[in-house]
C-alpha cells in the first residue's frame, strides 16, 4: 500500500504496528479509510479516499 500511495499520490507512507488484522489509513489527525466489516479497502480505494482528504477545503 505504501508504495501505490507513493506511485499514485507521491506521499511517503509511514506503517505503524497496531492491533492484530487492524488497517487504518490517517493523514495527518485525520481518519480516511479503514478495514470494515473484516474486509480490506481496495487499493485503489485507499488513494481515492487520500486523494480526497488531501484536497484543501
Amino acid at each position: 500500500m505504501a508504495a501505490e500511495l507513493k506511485k499514485s499520490v507521491g506521499v511517503d507512507a509511514q506503517l505503524l504496528r497496531g492491533g492484530s488484522g487492524e488497517f487504518t489509513i490517517w493523514l495527518d489527525d485525520k481518519l480516511v479509510s479503514e478495514k470494515k466489516n473484516g474486509q480490506f479497502p481496495s487499493p485503489e480505494s485507499v488513494v481515492e479516499a487520500v486523494k480526497a482528504a488531501m484536497k484543501p477545503s
